[in-house]
């Protein structure tokens, strides 16, 4: 793809990021500023008896791409945000209610999406944590997202000991 349609797609982004809105491919995704979106699969991490809660889930990328149009727009409700370093992480839910987000911006930068992850089988995100390396969410399903800050795709997804 040249880079005129990859900028295109990342003014895009950032201009209804800054209307509190995130893609809706109806896929679970992780869009980052540069415009590229990873289509992601989130599955337990081994096989669950019915109706028993999974130990946690792996969430794989199955592709990549770098020019893309959402079939709409979710509006993202803040529920969650946490400033560490510059940064400030921010989660919630989206307009269809059950799809959970989480996103990483540079605070005080108009515009300054740094990455934004939703998932149709998180539920919303209701807390949010930053430090230097990893931004951790815990989802109302009762699990723990830990996101590495530079590399989302690799997020580690655990039973929340604490829920009930």
């Amino acid at each position: 793809m040249d880079s005129q349609g990859r900028a295109e797609t990342a003014l895009r982004l950032r201009e209804h990021w800054l209307a509190e809105e995130a893609p809706d491919p109806n896929v679970d995704y992780i869009a980052f500023a540069d415009g590229t979106l990873m289509v992601m699969e989130l599955c337990p991490l081994e096989p669950v008896a019915r109706y028993s809660r999974p130990a946690g889930y792996r969430w794989s990328e199955l592709l990549q791409a770098t020019k893309w149009t959402p079939s709409s727009w979710l509006c993202c409700d803040e529920r969650a945000s946490h400033t560490h370093g510059g940064y400030r992480a921010l989660a919630g839910e989206s307009s269809w209610g059950s799809i959970g987000w989480v996103a990483l911006a540079r605070e005080g930068a108009e515009g300054s999406l740094e990455w934004v992850a939703t998932s149709f089988g998180s539920n919303p995100f209701s807390k949010v944590e930053l430090n230097e390396t990893t931004l951790t969410a815990a989802s109302t399903a009762g699990y723990i997202w830990e996101f590495p800050r530079g590399a989302p795709q690799k997020v580690r997804i655990t039973a929340d000991p604490d829920y009930p």
